[in-house]
C-alpha cells in the first residue's frame, strides 16, 4: 500500500512540475497582452505588471466563527446591481 501510494505521489508530482521553457513562454505571452479601454486603442497606456513573488499572503479561510464574520463583511460589501 505504501509502495503504491508513492509511485501515485511520484506521477502527481512530475505532472506538476511545469517544462523549462514554459516560463519563458509564460512572460513572452505576457508581454503581448495589452488591457486598456476601448477608447484609449489610438494611444495605448503602457502595462504595469505586479510582481507578487516573494509576498507573504495567507489564503485559508479560519475555521471558526470568524468564519461567518468574514463572510457576512464579503455580503454587505457586495453592491445591490451585483443581484
Amino acid at each position: 500500500m505504501t509502495l503504491i501510494l508513492m509511485v501515485v505521489m511520484a506521477e502527481i508530482a512530475t505532472c506538476m512540475v511545469p517544462p523549462p521553457d514554459s516560463e519563458s513562454k509564460a512572460v513572452a505571452l505576457r508581454k503581448q497582452i495589452k488591457i486598456y479601454p476601448l477608447a484609449k486603442a489610438s494611444l495605448p497606456p503602457s502595462m504595469e505588471f505586479l510582481n507578487g513573488s516573494g509576498k507573504t499572503i495567507d489564503t485559508l479561510f479560519p475555521n471558526n466563527f470568524h468564519y461567518f464574520e468574514l463572510f457576512a463583511k464579503l455580503v454587505d460589501d457586495w453592491q445591490i446591481s451585483a443581484f
